[in-house]
């Protein structure tokens, strides 16, 4: 039940039937989770949030289903301006791209990092896939991106991303294969009740391992940050365990970079494989 706009009252004239209950009981757990989430849903991006952006995920058991909700912000000085949808039609998931009018993006390439990038996730933990709903923006653009979706527990699941594109295309597809593949590992987390699903650190690891394997080399620039002095909590918690990372993971940077095939990189691989072998152990 898509953005929960779609909501249909049962007749009252007839009597309900065990599937008119279900449907009814259906509506109202919907009606509820939404004027609950609305309350403490974010509606405007919190202080001290990196340029790169913050996403968050959400969700809510009602039972057999689940409430399921995504938003995704870019902060910047630029509207987003007028923009052309991309169904990528040669990937595995559902994948649609927004992308603002003007920018200069192979459109099939993102499309299948995109992909890749999920499958990555899925190899964290195996889950139902994801679909995608991905906003492309300028580098500096103020932007938003918000699903909300009501399924069955394990599936149903629609991410609603918005990443930068900069003049370096590496820089576009590494913050793109490193977004989606962190925020999966997050979202398959909650489907399938994984006890790590909200741990930032495994979720970062999932995002560099996505890099590397991926775009074949990890570069200083895309390592995840330094800690935030924000009043958000999530923001500070997620800021301290990416820092947290990056001090592991800068030791193996050798020549700007962690290129697959090389000594570093090898390493590298093989405490995503120990990192990989952890979360599936806890399934």
């Amino acid at each position: 039940m898509e953005q929960l706009t779609l909501l249909a009252g049962a007749r009252a004239s007839a009597p309900f039937s065990h599937g008119d209950k279900m449907h009814t009981i259906a509506i109202f757990l919907v009606s509820v989770c939404t004027i609950v989430l609305s309350g403490c849903a974010t509606t405007a991006l919190p202080k001290g949030v990196a340029s790169a952006g913050y996403t968050e995920v959400v969700s809510v058991p009602l039972g057999p289903l689940r409430y399921f909700y995504t938003a995704s912000m870019l902060p910047g000085q630029n509207a987003v301006g007028t923009t052309y949808l991309v169904r990528c039609a040669n990937t595995e998931r559902t994948i649609n791209l927004q992308i603002a009018d003007g920018l200069t993006i192979d459109a099939e390439e993102a499309c299948a990092r995109v992909d890749a990038a999920a499958a990555s996730s899925e190899s964290w933990i195996p889950a139902a896939s994801n679909s995608y709903r991905i906003l492309l923006v300028q580098e500096g653009t103020s932007a938003v991106a918000r699903a909300r979706s009501l399924g069955r527990f394990a599936t149903g699941r629609t991410l609603a991303l918005v990443s930068p594109v900069y003049g370096d295309q590496h820089r576009t597809f590494a913050n793109l294969v490193d977004l989606v593949a962190h925020e999966s590992v997050h979202a398959l987390g909650h489907a399938t009740k994984h006890p790590r699903a909200l741990d930032e650190r495994s979720a970062y690891y999932a995002g560099l391992c996505a890099q590397l394997q991926i775009n074949g080399f990890i570069t200083e620039e895309g390592l995840p940050g330094a800690p935030l002095a924000s009043g958000d909590q999530a923001v500070r918690y997620s800021s301290q365990e990416a820092y947290r990372v990056r001090l592991e993971i800068y030791p193996l940077l050798a020549g700007g970079g962690i290129r697959l095939g090389t000594p570093p990189g090898k390493l590298m691989l093989h405490r995503c494989q120990q990192i990989r072998r952890e979360m599936n152990r806890l399934r």
